[in-house]
């Protein structure tokens, strides 16, 4: 008998294996055929992201891209890849090493415009990669670049795999550039596949090693080739032997550094020094060097102009994009005192308060997920400044950060707009936000914040299945707005349609009925068109407390009424959820192709923009379009 079993069984694992193999149609096909691209014809070729013009005052390092031409070969090596068992990920890879400064990202940028005007490439792409934000953000933006097919602004997730299907595909000769590698692991989870070529860059000695990348360390340069560097950018001739001996002594002062050579190569010319009265000031008077001239501050635009002049920073004209090198924003940081540092973090945060989208009334963000990217890394940054600048000042007159009341509401919306995106570096924020909100002063802190907060972090466990963890916070959240707010505040109605919907997933549906038809009471109040989507999705969730205590027809119509509002704001994202609400009925009425039809159309819904695709939702939908495969005995469909 056993034997029969376990033979039964593994017939039925062998046949599974075959059909998951088989390139038949499928559910999954049908997404597929929603999110991604039918061939790699309809592309923009070539295409080009470099950050900035070429380099006109790149100088030296033949030596370095001549082995770094010989490691990512030609245009035909490149596309040959490597043999299978090298150890190395297909395609070439060279990783770039070297101190902060030093000239990786120029000569990456240098080796790129190479490639590009020799004709070797028919796509170079410029990934910064310092957080997965940046990442993310500049994969989402090379996809809109190419027009690859499906392709949307608002589609982060969706539009990198686009891309990287694209590339897997595609006989075109491209190479990518993954320029300020601090972690390995984000790289790994961004490394697509295909025959092109990898170049990295970064500080780590052993990033290169992790990723399987050939590794070229770069050096400062040498005494005779950071002197010719200097004078080809102060661009004067020099005929007196005591100016010739004190260039000299820069050059040795500064060390072959390339990025201090610019830096002071620019002060130099932009103040009309002798070579042998900077040397003294900056042997001597080391801080004078870089004090800006104070008639340069009266203006704006005149900021900017000035410390470009002094090569403090770098703007690309196209874009309007300001770029400040890493080392110069650690030097600037040294500089200040405690109530500097504070200042500018306070006006940090002012700003970003002022430009990222604020979450109002506990409404959905998701017309607004397109401005809240653009802001995003930005948020983070400072977040992250907050907890390191804390704990490691950079000098000894620095101490610790204190929160404002701008920062504090900036990271309630943003901790917002990351829950609906499903951000993975969400309970590292919440945990940053909870630190700002107690370390606030009184005067500053406001229980609507830390309610807020309990909110976004009530709701994330809930969505994963952690019900028991989530009850706490939503249940302190209600209690600060009771007692905050008027019985009718919107807010109010917000919490307790949470309550319910933990209520219902806890089988607790009498008590979820209550807190829906508590949370409708305090909506329907709200008649303005931006309230209309809480509106409807009370309807959805009073449509599926209903169906579960056995009033179908109450049920289906209260999900009707949601849906005609849902359309009304187009919401695609709820709709999606109210056509899966209805599929499920459907389906438990026995109404197998009605569930399909809901099924396909959720399906439609949360594909179409690829704002989901990696949503717990569409799982959730391809396992209910798997199911009612399965009730039509449709097994390979199934699978």
């Amino acid at each position: 008998m056993s034997t029969k079993l376990t033979r039964d069984v593994d017939d039925s694992l062998k046949h599974l294996e075959q059909l998951a193999k088989r390139n038949t149609p499928s559910v999954i096909d049908f997404a597929e055929e929603t999110i991604s691209p039918q061939g790699c014809e309809v592309v923009k070729l070539p295409y080009h992201n470099l950050p900035n013009r070429q380099n006109p005052n790149f100088y030296g390092r033949e030596d370095e891209l001549s082995k770094i031409r010989d490691e990512l070969g030609t245009a035909n090596h490149v596309n040959e890849g490597i043999s299978a068992g090298s150890g190395r990920k297909a395609g070439n890879a060279l990783s770039i090493a070297g101190l902060g400064g030093v000239g990786k990202t120029q000569i990456a940028l240098h080796f790129a415009y190479r490639q590009i005007i020799d004709g070797l490439m028919d796509m170079v792409l410029w990934v910064d990669s310092e957080t997965p934000e940046a990442i993310s953000q500049c994969l989402c933006e090379i996809a809109l670049g190419m027009e690859l097919t499906g392709a949307k602004a608002e589609a982060t997730v969706n539009n990198k795999n686009l891309l990287f299907r694209w590339l897997e595909k595609t006989d075109a000769r491209w190479l990518i550039i993954f320029d300020n590698v601090e972690d390995h692991i984000l790289i790994e989870e961004n490394w697509p596949s295909g025959g092109g070529a990898f170049l990295v860059t970064t500080r780590s000695e052993t990033i290169g090693s992790q990723l399987g990348c050939t590794q070229l360390d770069l050096h400062c340069f040498t005494q005779e080739t950071a002197l010719n560097l200097l004078l080809r950018l102060v661009g004067r001739k020099i005929d007196e032997d005591d100016e010739t001996e004190a260039a000299n002594g820069l050059a040795m002062e500064l060390n072959g550094h390339a990025l201090a050579i610019n830096q002071m190569a620019a002060i130099i010319r932009h103040r009309k020094y002798r070579f042998k009265h900077f040397l003294l000031l900056y042997k001597t008077r080391t801080k004078d060097v870089h004090r800006t001239q104070r008639q340069i501050v009266r203006r704006s635009d005149a900021v900017v102009e000035g410390l470009t002049d002094l090569g403090l920073i770098r703007k690309d004209f196209e874009s309007s994009t300001l770029f400040v090198h890493r080392l110069v924003q650690s030097e600037f940081k040294y500089t200040l005192n405690q109530n500097q540092l504070q200042d500018y973090f306070s006006d940090a945060a002012d700003l970003l308060f002022s430009a990222f989208p604020q979450q109002v009334m506990g409404r959905s963000m998701h017309n607004e997920w397109d401005t809240c990217a653009i802001y995003l890394q930005h948020v983070l940054k400072l977040a992250r400044h907050f907890v390191e600048d804390k704990t490691n000042g950079e000098n000894e007159d620095q101490g610790n950060l204190k929160p404002t009341k701008s920062f504090c509401k900036l990271l309630c919306s943003c901790a917002w707009y990351m829950h609906e995106t499903r951000s993975d570096q969400l309970s590292d924020l919440l945990d940053i936000a909870f630190k700002a909100y107690e370390e606030c002063n009184s005067e500053s802190r406001d229980p609507i914040d830390r309610a807020h907060l309990l909110n976004t972090r009530g709701v994330m466990p809930m969505n994963l299945g952690y019900f028991k963890q989530a009850e706490k916070d939503l249940i302190e959240c209600e209690k600060i707005r009771k007692s905050e707010l008027c019985a009718d505040h919107e807010e109010l109605g917000n919490i307790l349609n949470n309550l319910g919907n933990l209520q219902h997933s806890l089988l607790q549906y009498d008590k979820a009925l209550n807190s829906h038809l508590e949370a409708e009471k305090i909506r329907n109040l709200k008649t303005e068109k931006m309230a209309a989507n809480s509106r409807a999705m009370t309807q959805m969730n009073l449509g599926r407390t209903y169906w579960r205590l056995h009033q179908p027809e109450n049920a289906r119509y209260r999900l009707q009424l949601a849906q005609e509002m849902f359309q009304e704001t187009e919401n695609w994202y709820f709709l999606a959820h109210s056509h899966l609400l209805l599929g499920t009925f459907s389906r438990e009425d026995g109404d197998i192709a009605g569930a399909k039809n809901h099924y396909r159309e959720a399906l439609k819904q949360i594909t179409c923009v690829g704002k989901s695709k990696s949503h717990p939702t569409l799982s959730t939908v391809l396992y209910k379009l798997g199911c009612v495969a399965y009730d039509e005995e449709d097994y390979e469909t199934a699978v």
